[in-house]
């Protein structure tokens, strides 16, 4: 969580509606998710079953359910503008858009959707049960969750876009995959950034910030061992 200042330079934060547990590193999203251009799961396919060795579920599935927490965190929590990126890269005037992972081939169950899409506040947040406890994290939020173990999610999903457009005769629609990417693109440009061009931080010009060695003296006590 991000610590920011009020009108008296007190320092604050808002507790996140997501916790560790069901959100991706940014290694995951970049490596496993952005690079591999991966945005939907059957379990046909023998090529999406690997079994990740903490959850002993999909990892592809696992993933893309994180990756959808992520999205929509940046976009109800963190507040990142990309409304004006939409309005500006595609036309028109979108009012709202939410990720969600939507069973295939079930494009016609958009419209149930519609309702939910006008309430405020994001959508439900994908969640797992600890396969040791039964149990959802300890730091879950009261926030409404849909497991991912839900029947719905048992065999083909995608994660897709929705675009909310009030002055348009589809006023619901999803984003076709191409523009899904270039909206991710702008989602995760931070991330992206990070990884090109040499993994680190990079300054206004895109141009690896130097990094330095870190102090192996812990405050003047000797050498600490662990860094």
């Amino acid at each position: 969580m991000s610590w920011k200042e009020d009108l008296i330079g007190e320092k604050y934060t808002n507790v996140s509606l997501y916790d560790k547990d069901c959100l991706p590193t940014w290694d995951e999203l970049y490596h496993e998710f952005y690079k591999k251009k991966i945005f939907e799961y059957d379990s046909n396919n023998s090529n999406h079953l690997e079994s990740d060795p903490y959850w002993n579920r999909p990892r592809r599935k696992m993933l893309l359910a994180w990756v959808c927490n992520q999205l929509n965190k940046l976009v109800f929590e963190d507040k990142m503008d990309v409304l004006p990126f939409i309005d500006k890269t595609f036309g028109g005037k979108c009012e709202k858009i939410q990720f969600i992972l939507l069973p295939s081939p079930s494009r016609r169950t958009i419209r149930v959707l519609h309702d939910a899409m006008l309430r405020d506040g994001p959508p439900s947040i994908y969640s797992c049960r600890i396969p040791s406890t039964g149990n959802f994290s300890i730091f879950s939020s009261n926030y409404p969750r849909i497991d991912i173990d839900d029947k719905s999610l048992e065999r083909q999903f995608e994660l897709v876009c929705l675009l909310y457009h009030p002055a348009s005769e589809e006023d619901l629609h999803p984003a076709d995959r191409e523009d899904l990417l270039r909206i991710i693109e702008y989602l995760l440009s931070n991330v992206i950034q990070y990884f090109e061009n040499g993994v680190g931080w990079k300054d206004k010009d895109n141009r690896l910030l130097p990094s330095q060695s870190p102090n192996h003296n812990c405050q003047g006590a000797g050498i600490d061992p662990a860094l």
